[in-house]
């Protein structure tokens, strides 16, 4: 008994859950928790309803996330089976919409099922959910990074822009660090500014001294470079926060001529 976890309700990013949707939840998860505990490092998935409507089988369920760190699930199927165990249907869905389980809580999550019109589907029979194979579930720890020193001087649409840029981006794994290009413009003078988010998914301060960046356009003739370095730090990012930051080429790092920014490609080399 004493490796079986507490598992949480975690609701996420879900849209204007009201209160007594959120207690039902709780009572639900709390009723799964008791009659089947969830052990140390075990992800599940268990279902709290099965509802038939034509074609279409909706199913509630519940992902549990028995790890220490938050979990992301990517593209992976779900199986439908009988009291004998025997497979019902299969299909794949895209988790990624539903965003990072936080270590030891759970995700409720509705998801519809083509039933093919060969299939009985039985309402009043007991069916069960499960991952068709651990083996195919693509599963991995997860960081969600807040923004950090996000600029004062926003406008209520510049900032959501921003936040809705973030939270598009895909989920980063744990221990890693990416960045990725938010806006380019160019300056009166002639010269580019290039802004990035970076994403910092380690346990530890990452300190950025060093960033060569090249431009090129759709045809891949790079007309922008410079390398901006800074032993001091160009960018600090506390650990599991994202920043953006803009760097600012001058007119002699950038060719004559103007290109369409929304089609170029940005390269660190």
């Amino acid at each position: 008994m004493e490796n079986n976890l507490k598992i949480v309700l975690s609701l996420g990013e879900m849209d204007s859950v009201s209160e007594l949707k959120t207690r039902i939840y709780e009572e639900e998860l709390k009723e799964l928790n008791s009659k089947n505990p969830l052990k140390k490092n075990e992800i599940d998935v268990n279902h709290t309803y099965f509802v038939k409507n034509d074609d279409i089988l909706e199913v509630g369920l519940f992902i549990r996330n028995g790890l220490s760190q938050s979990l992301s699930l990517e593209e992976m199927p779900l199986v439908i089976v009988d009291v004998k165990g025997n497979k019902i249907i299969t299909e794949s869905f895209d988790f990624g919409e539903f965003g990072v389980i936080p270590a030891r809580s759970a995700r409720p999550v509705v998801v519809n099922f083509q039933l093919p019109k060969s299939l009985k589907f039985n309402e009043g029979e007991a069916y069960s959910i499960k991952f068709d194979t651990q083996d195919n579930m693509e599963a991995f720890p997860s960081v969600a990074t807040e923004i950090e020193d996000m600029p004062n001087n926003l406008s209520f649409e510049q900032e959501k822009a921003l936040i809705d840029f973030a939270n598009g981006l895909p989920t980063l794994k744990a221990d890693e660090f990416s960045i990725s290009v938010y806006d380019m413009n160019y300056t009166i003078g002639g010269g580019l500014n290039c802004t990035l988010l970076i994403r910092n998914g380690k346990d530890q301060e990452a300190k950025l001294e060093k960033l060569p960046i090249a431009i090129s356009n759709e045809e891949g003739l790079i007309f922008a470079r410079c390398v901006f370095e800074n032993q001091e730090g160009l960018v600090k990012i506390s650990p599991n926060k994202s920043k953006f930051a803009t760097f600012e080429f001058k007119s002699s790092d950038v060719m004559p001529g103007k290109y369409d920014l929304s089609k170029c490609q940005v390269l660190y080399m």
